[in-house]
């Protein structure tokens, strides 16, 4: 499958993916993903030296200031990029910050030198040509018992969206197959999409081993839209989403898998 070669897509849908963001699926993506993450660079003293791969909005960056000691934001979408800046412009913390434009298959040729305590790789390996490559580079940039946290769109999950959301069960059995999709929002931008076992071998080969692994919105997709806006429902939603994220008969069907891995020794 060819994958995107410029970030067209992506510059002029830089408002769709806010209002996406604000959304109740969008917070609660944030929330979980930032729930995991947190439950293990909480016990990490210091300041870290960080890498975000794939900023975004800069929505993790912002709830990793704390902890940052300095930190690199990526993107090759230069709209997306724009909109991370505005996060931070009035704060104090800012001279702590790098924001790079530019794509993450030659970060090498942009990215400061030293090694990073922690990396994020946040749906970006379904955006490349060539994801094991990627992911690997990655964790060579990362410090002894440096920790990377991975994020990609679980293959199965569209399976579940076809037939119990679209309700077109002919889509659901061709996407037991396939490894590849669209993205919706970036008017349908090519994208791959992984396998809980495809992640872990990936992990293995790119020398990260897997200290966890979770579902992100394992319910919330599936759900009529009136369930979700129910009073009090997206507290109880999160609380099963939270609870559900690392058992594995569920996390097979969550939209998103997120991997926290560490650095292997030597």
């Amino acid at each position: 499958m060819k994958m995107t070669e410029t970030s067209i897509r992506f510059d002029r849908n830089v408002e769709r993916w806010l209002l996406y963001s604000e959304s109740l699926r969008g917070r609660l993506r944030h929330e979980l993903t930032w729930h995991h993450l947190e439950e293990h660079i909480r016990p990490i003293e210091g300041k870290m030296r960080i890498f975000d791969a794939g900023c975004g909005l800069g929505e993790m960056a912002s709830r990793l200031l704390e902890k940052a000691g300095e930190m690199v934001l990526l993107d090759f979408s230069e709209n997306m990029l724009m909109e991370a800046r505005k996060r931070f412009t009035e704060d104090h913390s800012r001279d702590r910050l790098v924001f790079v434009h530019g794509r993450v298959e030659e970060l090498e040729n942009f990215l400061p030198q030293g090694l990073f305590d922690l990396i994020l790789c946040h749906n970006v390996l379904e955006y490349v040509e060539n994801p094991r490559e990627i992911l690997t580079k990655m964790a060579h940039r990362l410090a002894p018992h440096g920790l990377l946290s991975l994020v990609a769109a679980n293959r199965f999950s569209e399976v579940f969206k076809s037939a119990f959301v679209k309700k077109d069960l002919n889509q659901a059995r061709l996407a037991l197959h396939r490894k590849d999709s669209t993205a919706d929002l970036f008017d349908n931008a090519p994208k791959h999409v992984f396998s809980l076992e495809d992640l872990e071998e990936m992990a293995g080969e790119s020398g990260l081993d897997v200290l966890n692994h979770y579902g992100i919105r394992i319910f919330s997709d599936y759900l009529p839209e009136d369930v979700m806006k129910e009073p009090g429902n997206e507290r109880l939603l999160f609380e099963l989403e939270k609870e559900a994220a690392p058992l594995a008969p569920c996390l097979h069907a969550a939209r998103y898998l997120q991997f926290i891995c560490l650095k292997k020794d030597g």
